[in-house]
């Protein structure tokens, strides 16, 4: 099964500080039309979901803003656009493994949780997992 998510957007807040000085600021952080493969598979007799396949193929337009310092935010937004277009499959790898050890163990513990209590997950808990799929990145 082929995946589009047309837009995924955060923000960073950073300090970087020694002997108390230094830069202080955020990054903004757009990544339009990622593409992404998956299979997953139900067996129906236990409820267990398992992952057959993930990949993240194409992480498509990803704009990279530092804001917050007017004097080290134009040159190092130069720098990271230079970077980011020069490692761009490289970053697209380290998200994809990133994304598909954080399915396999969501998918693990659902699983447990099936086979211990018979349901997966309590609303809380989805909550709870969306809030750690933030703070991933």
């Amino acid at each position: 099964m082929l995946m589009l998510m047309l837009m995924l957007t955060f923000t960073y807040d950073y300090s970087a500080h020694i002997m108390d000085l230094g830069p202080t600021g955020w990054v903004d952080v757009d990544i339009a039309t990622m593409t992404f493969q998956t299979e997953f598979v139900i067996n129906l007799s236990n409820f267990y979901i398992y992952k057959e396949h993930f990949q993240l193929t194409n992480i498509g337009n990803m704009n990279i803003r530092f804001r917050g310092n007017v004097l080290l935010d134009w040159m190092t937004n130069i720098f990271v656009g230079i970077i980011t277009s020069i490692f761009n499959n490289t970053i697209t790898n380290i998200v994809s493994n990133s994304l598909n050890e954080f399915i396999q163990a969501t998918l693990d513990e659902m699983n447990a949780r099936v086979q211990a209590q018979g349901r997966a997950l309590t609303e809380q808990e989805v909550l709870g997992l969306v809030h750690q799929l933030k703070n991933m990145f």
